[in-house]
């Protein structure tokens, strides 16, 4: 029986292989490098728009050498019937029909661009799916096999949480020093607080940067992190409960520094995304612990919360003043930010109804955007997309791409098992999108849904 082959571990160096590959791609995903095209059409009335930019970026060199693998895997198991479930392979050619169609659509660069990015993207997704199951299908092979498993998972782990703490500490010290560590040969973003491109939040001493590692925006970095963040507490729980007391405990402090990371990337989105993850997981604990052990983790909550809501409403500080302003003051209807991005929100509706079927293309709203902009306090035009996904969506794919993606979502649903993590990842999905626009628009964006498999 030829099952060392066929799984690809052990003496064939397959499912290995895989599990390399996809460490490179969570090693390299933080880190902004990438090599600018330029096109004439991402310039907008003479002003360049970083959006519509093409760009080769490094996330695509590791997507590249994953898709490789996948490929690779394919035809040494005799093809994709023997390699990939039948929901995989409908699933993929369902994405390569809707590349089909827009572009066949539209014919226009943009939209090959674009597509073409979410057509590579969309097979890492499969290629993980595929990736996991063959791995939890080696969970049942000899103990002579599992070891060659085992290393490549760690391994795969390890490639997530190591850079994430690494971006943790560049947020922090971007913070605390307020401004850039230099380090735009890695990506670090070339900013000054205050600035017209910076995003800063503003404290009693003035603007202050917040952190974005070498993310392009805070807000993506807070995405990022908040998803290692939920992939640390099921691994922490997991070590628990394998009596690993130790390996539990570094995890603890991994989690610790990703959460300072979380917070001073002072991203609402994230702050909200990480509270929801705790209280998921807490609630869950309560459920599943002692009576007794209830007691003492209600007691603890009870203190530090109490603690927290006294400092908070009435203690004083620089810190507590900022947070203060930024969860309540900043986030009212009069908040500069929050009414632009209603009125980018209402721009949305507005295109989806003259591009009522199949809206006005993949990639191209702030083409249609720059027909009637939103303008900021100083009259500039602010050519960025609408910070909801599901909005822009429906006006990039029209009805067409909405009815593809409740069809998809409910495709999930039917197959889900639900628990706390489940709920946890269901509910950080939906905020983010909801929210904010990276999980659509940015190559390190679209990449972060691959995080959810180490879950």
């Amino acid at each position: 029986m030829n099952v060392q082959r066929k799984v690809g571990t052990g003496t064939n160096p397959g499912l290995t292989a895989g599990f390399v590959s996809a460490a490179l791609l969570f090693a390299v995903l933080p880190f902004n490098l990438a090599l600018h095209v330029c096109p004439d059409f991402a310039y907008v009335d003479g002003a360049f728009v970083n959006y519509l930019d093409i760009i080769v970026h490094v996330v695509d060199v590791a997507v590249v050498l994953f898709i490789g693998w996948l490929m690779g895997m394919a035809v040494v198991n005799g093809g994709w019937k023997q390699f990939a479930d039948r929901n995989i392979r409908v699933a993929f050619l369902g994405i390569v029909a809707v590349w089909l169609l827009y572009n066949v659509i539209f014919r226009d660069p943009i939209v090959l661009y674009v597509t073409s990015r979410m057509l590579l993207y969309g097979g890492v997704f499969l290629g993980l799916k595929v990736l996991s199951d063959r791995a939890r299908f080696a969970e049942a092979l000899p103990k002579e096999i599992s070891p060659a498993r085992k290393i490549s998972e760690t391994l795969l782990v390890t490639s997530l949480i190591v850079p994430a703490l690494v971006q943790s500490a560049i947020a922090f010290l971007q913070f605390l020093y307020n401004r850039m560590l230099g380090l735009d040969w890695i990506g670090e973003s070339i900013v000054q607080a205050g600035g017209y491109s910076a995003s800063s939040v503003y404290l009693p001493g003035g603007a202050h940067v917040r952190g974005y590692g070498t993310f392009p925006h805070p807000n993506v970095l807070g995405g990022y992190l908040v998803m290692v963040y939920l992939v640390l507490i099921v691994r922490i729980e997991k070590a628990f409960l394998e009596r690993r007391t130790k390996v539990g405990l570094v995890l603890i402090a991994a989690a610790v520094l990703v959460l300072v990371g979380i917070m001073v990337t002072w991203s609402r989105t994230a702050w909200l995304v990480a509270g929801v993850i705790t209280a998921t997981w807490v609630v869950h604990l309560l459920r599943k612990l002692a009576w007794r052990v209830k007691k003492s983790i209600l007691a603890v909550i009870l203190v530090v919360g109490t603690a927290g809501l006294l400092w908070f409403f009435f203690g004083s500080g620089t810190i507590r003043g900022a947070v203060y302003s930024r969860l309540i003051e900043q986030s009212s209807s009069s908040d500069i930010s929050v009414t632009q991005r209603t009125e980018l929100a209402g721009r949305a509706v507005d295109i989806f109804r003259e591009n009522p079927v199949f809206g006005v293309g993949p990639g191209r709203f702030i083409i249609a955007l720059s027909q009637d902009p939103v303008l900021t306090d100083s009259g500039i035009r602010l050519m960025q997309p609408v910070h909801n996904v599901f909005l822009l969506i429906l006006a990039e794919t029209g009805v067409v791409g909405i009815i593809l993606l409740v069809y998809a979502i409910a495709l999930c649903f039917r197959r889900i098992r639900w628990s706390w993590q489940s709920v946890a990842i269901v509910s950080s999905i939906l905020i983010m999108c909801l929210l904010d626009h990276y999980l659509w628009t940015l190559p390190q964006g679209m990449l972060l849904w691959s995080i959810l498999f180490l879950v």
